[in-house]
């Protein structure tokens, strides 16, 4: 009886690691986009090219990181950047080239205060 409460308790403890090993895989699969822009800061006073830059991150592959100010599209950031600081912090996306970088021409724009955006695009569309 031991013997068999033993295999049966050994039998549940393997089925209890595959589910967890498959949820962690699910998990994985499903991590959400996330980015920032390290060169700019609330109120900063720019003129002339200022460099836009930062970093994204998605599960799914980054297909296009796009620039627009004041909604208004500028350009396609250069994307693919090596930051290996950005994957010390988040090893689970496995994407050690997810920085981006834009020249912004702020010539033609009015002074004042102005938004700055950055839209991610993944690789199927999202």
């Amino acid at each position: 009886m031991l013997k068999c409460m033993t295999k049966i308790f050994t039998l549940i403890a393997l089925i209890f690691i595959i589910l967890i090993s498959s949820k962690n895989v699910v998990e994985a699969a499903e991590l959400s986009a996330i980015g920032y822009i390290d060169s700019l800061h609330s109120n900063e006073l720019i003129k002339g090219t200022v460099v836009v830059s930062g970093w994204y991150l998605d599960s799914k592959g980054v297909s296009s990181v796009k620039i627009y100010i004041d909604g208004e599209y500028k350009g396609d950031a250069e994307k693919g950047l090596t930051r290996p600081d950005v994957k010390r912090v988040f090893p689970e996306y496995e994407d050690g080239n997810s920085g981006f970088r834009y020249a912004l021409d702020t010539r033609g724009l009015k002074s004042g205060h102005h938004t700055v955006m950055v839209k991610e695009t993944s690789t199927n569309g999202e």
